[in-house]
């Protein structure tokens, strides 16, 4: 285990991004679908901070875990469960909808497509230098 400021930085900077939409997004759009879509990106890099190791499926484990998240808002969870915490409620959610779960498949497939590239940029071996004359 070991600390990452590059995956840092970015999960600073998506939480804040996460905060304007909740605060001053009221698209339904931005605030409904591109929030979801986010929360997974902002979930991969807070992993990311602190677990070095590659993670070759940590993008679909992501995706299941929304989609664990969202068909517990289908059966009330918070309220079988007596959860009256307002922070808890938030993260948990309160209402099922198909298109959170189509837009967690974006984020995952936005952080599928992250390691593919980077995973193809670090086995491509450098241009060899040229000799001076």
């Amino acid at each position: 285990m070991r600390f990452n400021v590059r995956y840092a930085i970015a999960f600073l900077g998506i939480l804040g991004v996460e905060i304007l939409i909740g605060v001053f997004a009221a698209s339904v759009v931005i605030r409904g679908f591109l929030g979801d879509v986010l929360v997974i990106v902002l979930l991969y890099c807070l992993i990311k901070t602190f677990i070095r190791h590659k993670l070759r499926w940590l993008w679909l484990y992501l995706f299941g875990f929304a989609v664990l998240v969202e068909i517990a808002q289908l059966f009330q969870i918070a309220d079988w469960l007596g959860i009256n915490n307002p922070l808890l409620r938030t993260v948990l959610g309160a209402t099922f909808d198909l298109w959170d779960i189509v837009a967690y498949g974006v984020g995952s497939l936005t952080i599928l497509s992250f390691e593919v590239i980077t995973r193809r940029c670090s086995t491509q071996e450098p241009p060899e230098a040229e000799p001076r004359a």
